[in-house]
């Protein structure tokens, strides 16, 4: 689902289809996924608890989404052992948020 352009009503549709409890590889990059609400986001990858691989490479994430990532996601995603952030422009905070969640 790269390079899809999801926005509000089309994420929340899109994460409202996903199979929580079997999805292992989602790749989201190229979304605008900073744009869209990061609290909702959050949300919503932190059901997805089987997840090995998530992409979200080039989302306009900054510093605000790598917080909520570090803070509220990557902790629920036991399993994860692939995380693409590239192209988020996420800084100091960010990535301090980031580290102390591994």
């Amino acid at each position: 689902m790269s390079k899809s352009m999801f926005r509000d009503s089309a994420m929340q549709n899109m994460c409202g289809m996903l199979p929580a409890a079997s999805l292992t590889h989602l790749e989201l990059s190229t979304n605008m996924l900073g744009i869209v609400d990061p609290k909702f986001v959050a949300a919503v990858l932190q059901e997805l608890t089987c997840l090995r691989r998530l992409g979200l490479a080039d989302n306009h994430l900054k510093d605000k989404g790598a917080v909520l990532l570090g803070r509220d996601v990557l902790p629920r995603l036991s399993v994860l052992s692939d995380l693409d952030l590239a192209g988020n422009s996420v800084g100091d905070e960010g990535a301090v948020c980031l580290a102390r969640c591994g």
